[in-house]
């Protein structure tokens, strides 16, 4: 899938909220990410959550005269996430945000350092924290995230996988060893989540069919770009790809 198919998709997908892009990333890997962005929004659309984009005062302050405000995420690791645009979902009286490139505190000290998450979730209003004994660091507090997704623009490989679970190790500790947060199912999160290119060889197979037997809790989504490509990224009827499956943390058989 070229990097102009994956714009023209997203793009399709923003213009269904009544929104547009800004400049879009040239970069496979952003693009993959923005995809991962709205595949969170979906999902919780799909959720009964009510879902709106918000566009920060700092970029509706650098628009033209006479141009629509666009839709523009944070593409990169520096700078500060409310700066940009990013994803408001709200369900009765419970109220979230779905960031690009979210800088966070750690989940085992909570400050011994900062990890930037290609998608996360995060309690609504939350800031991020500075911390002067490292230089200005700054991140949102680990307990103000939910949960996250990491995209990556290549095929699944078994050091991946070692390296995305690494990361929930650091980030979201409990989903390592499967007690999961009160409320967490209630408010219908997903799990840690990786989306990734292509259908995993079977060695990588063996390693994420091992995970539910580990009680690991995680979601694994292949393909991801021809999901994207088909047009499921939008609206559609079916259930949510994200949703968490007790017996496999991915799908097996063909499914975009």
């Amino acid at each position: 899938m070229s990097r102009s198919e994956l714009s023209k998709a997203l793009e399709k997908v923003i213009k269904e909220y009544n929104e547009t892009f800004g400049l879009l990333s040239t970069k496979d890997g952003a693009l993959l990410e923005l995809s991962a962005m709205m595949l969170a929004v979906q999902h919780y659309e799909k959720s009964n959550y009510k879902v709106k984009p918000i566009i920060s005062d700092q970029v509706k302050k650098k628009t033209k005269k006479g141009t629509r405000i666009a839709f523009t995420p944070k593409w990169g690791t520096r700078g500060i996430p409310k700066n940009h645009s990013w994803w408001e979902i709200q369900r009765d009286n419970v109220k979230y945000e779905i960031h690009m490139n979210a800088p966070v505190w750690d989940g085992i000290t909570g400050r011994t350092g900062v990890y930037v998450l290609d998608v996360a979730v995060i309690k609504n209003e939350a800031i991020t924290i500075d911390d002067n004994s490292y230089n200005g660091i700054t991140g949102f507090d680990n307990n103000d995230v939910i949960t996250f997704m990491e995209a990556k623009s290549f095929p699944i490989y078994p050091m991946l996988v070692a390296h995305f679970l690494g990361i929930v190790h650091e980030v979201k500790p409990w989903a390592m060893n499967g007690k999961t947060p009160n409320r967490f199912l209630k408010d219908s999160h997903f799990d840690p989540t990786l989306v990734s290119r292509g259908f995993p060889k079977a060695n990588v197979c063996n390693i994420l069919k091992s995970l539910s037997k580990r009680k690991i809790k995680v979601r694994v989504i292949h393909n991801f770009e021809a999901y994207v490509q088909r047009g499921n990224l939008g609206k559609i009827k079916r259930s949510s790809v994200l949703a968490r499956d007790k017996s496999s943390v991915w799908l097996e058989k063909p499914w975009w």
